[in-house]
């Protein structure tokens, strides 16, 4: 590698500036002539600072007072939504409960009971005894009926009442018309005075009961048949030692 010394009036290019050879320098060991002449750039980061600085403050200023309004909710609003919930809630409550009465209601009105018969007594009293030969007996039966619905009253005309044993009539007699309401029992005495030998040796009897039925609730009042069949009544020597349940028919499937 060769290298020569530069001479007076060559010009010199030190790290990319040209310089003159006026006067003799050594750079990076070589001699030159002058030093590279650089222009100076001065800026004033005052200026700079103080604008970002407030730009800064403002930008800050605004996200603060944006969150002061947002998570920051007034009383009056706050009472106001609590209020608005209570009142929601409370008509939907009093919503629901409207429906579920509503809805037990019309189960109330359009599904009806059957009415129950019971056979509570059946006995057999002797007339005439004083006579040494009583030929006459009085057959006494006693039945309760039951209204099991709320909403429903039963309206039954005169019932007709027959009574068999050993496959043959006894006797055929009457009960009187009656009102059954809702939820309440009502006894019933059928009373028929037989000759003895009717009954003589007659353990078991059936008790059958017709008539018609008016069914009354707050809307409308339907028209029915019934049949009450007591069966294998057993006949007691006193009121009160037989209860039998009876099945009850009504002329309509649904009821």
């Amino acid at each position: 590698m060769s290298s020569s010394i530069p001479q007076n009036g060559d010009q010199v290019v030190v790290q990319g500036f040209p310089v003159s050879t006026d006067e003799p320098h050594v750079v990076y060991g070589f001699p030159v002539m002058a030093q590279p002449r650089y222009t100076t750039v001065y800026f004033s980061p005052t200026e700079v600072s103080t604008d970002r600085a407030i730009h800064s403050t403002q930008h800050d200023q605004l996200e603060f007072e944006s969150f002061d309004s947002v998570e920051s909710p007034s009383d009056d609003d706050i009472n106001q939504r609590s209020v608005s919930a209570r009142a929601f809630i409370a008509v939907t409550v009093i919503f629901f409960g409207l429906m579920g009465g509503l809805v037990y209601l019309l189960v109330l009105i359009t599904h009806v009971h059957h009415p129950v018969f019971l056979v509570e007594s059946a006995s057999i009293s002797m007339l005439n005894e004083s006579a040494g030969n009583p030929t006459m007996a009085s057959l006494n039966i006693g039945i309760l009926t039951r209204n099991p619905n709320e909403m429903i009253v039963f309206e039954y005309d005169e019932f007709d009442v027959r009574v068999s044993g050993n496959s043959e009539d006894i006797i055929g007699t009457k009960i009187a018309a009656f009102n059954s309401s809702s939820e309440s029992e009502t006894l019933l005495n059928a009373t028929a005075v037989v000759p003895l030998a009717n009954i003589s040796g007659i353990i078991n009897i059936d008790v059958n009961l017709h008539s018609k039925v008016f069914l009354l609730n707050w809307y409308e009042s339907t028209q029915q048949t019934i049949n009450v069949l007591c069966k294998d009544v057993v006949i007691e020597n006193y009121p009160g030692a037989t209860v039998k349940g009876c099945s009850v028919n009504m002329s309509k499937p649904y009821l």
